[in-house]
């Protein structure tokens, strides 16, 4: 943990006992999509010859937050970005659109589910308690469609052997990552894509988010 951050938590917990119960703190980390696809090109006739073609199509981050941002009816920026926020005691995952300062709840349009029982490693230091393993499985990534609101201009279905590393320690918690090589299908404005790539759950954050019904200290 960096020490800026350790800081800012000591001093949110030492507010007071009140606080410290209602805030939840969050581990946030990075969900990066990368797809290379082929769609249907178009055919060509040239005397007897008839020559049928496909086309290279990508898919990043920037491309699903336009399609999440034109279903919901919001424009969200090019800085935005897409965040994995699980609560540090444990519980479900969120999948957010981040842009500034405001969160947008985009869970009900991905899928992610585990596909296969685990194969691991692993390495623990008895005394010191510090480790780290890797868990392998095949797991599905999905962008889908949400009932009530407008259709996606792009969808995907896409699984593969996803690599799983933690790191454990007893001052820090378990810190993991997610690496998924992947490939499956999908469309693009109702076009057919073959696709593969790589889906990616990286990097670390602490953010402490405060319990704005308990604002005001508790009467003596």
């Amino acid at each position: 943990m960096k020490p800026t951050l350790r800081f800012t938590l000591m001093l949110l917990l030492s507010v007071g006992a009140w606080r410290a119960q209602a805030d939840q703190t969050n581990v946030v980390q990075e969900l990066t999509i990368r797809l290379d696809g082929l769609t249907q090109g178009p055919t060509v006739t040239s005397g007897n010859v008839a020559i049928t073609s496909t086309r290279g199509r990508h898919i990043n981050d920037g491309d699903i937050i336009a399609a999440l941002g034109t279903a919901l009816g919001t424009a969200f920026s090019d800085a935005s970005k897409l965040l994995v926020i699980t609560p540090i005691d444990g519980g479900t995952s969120t999948i957010v659109v981040r842009d500034g300062s405001t969160s947008t709840d985009v869970s009900a349009f991905f899928v992610h589910e585990q596909n296969s029982g685990t194969v691991s490693s692993s390495e623990l230091n008895l005394r010191t308690k510090r480790g780290n393993s890797t868990d392998y499985s095949v797991q599905r990534f999905a962008l889908k469609d949400v009932l009530d609101l407008s259709p996606l201009g792009l969808h995907f279905d896409v699984s593969g052997i996803a690599v799983e590393t933690s790191q454990t320690s007893p001052n820090n918690g378990d810190r993991t990552t997610l690496d998924a090589s992947v490939s499956g299908a999908g469309d693009l404005a109702g076009q057919v894509v073959i696709l593969e790539g790589r889906v990616r759950i990286h990097g670390y954050a602490l953010e402490v988010v405060p319990d704005n019904n308990n604002n005001d200290p508790p009467n003596n």
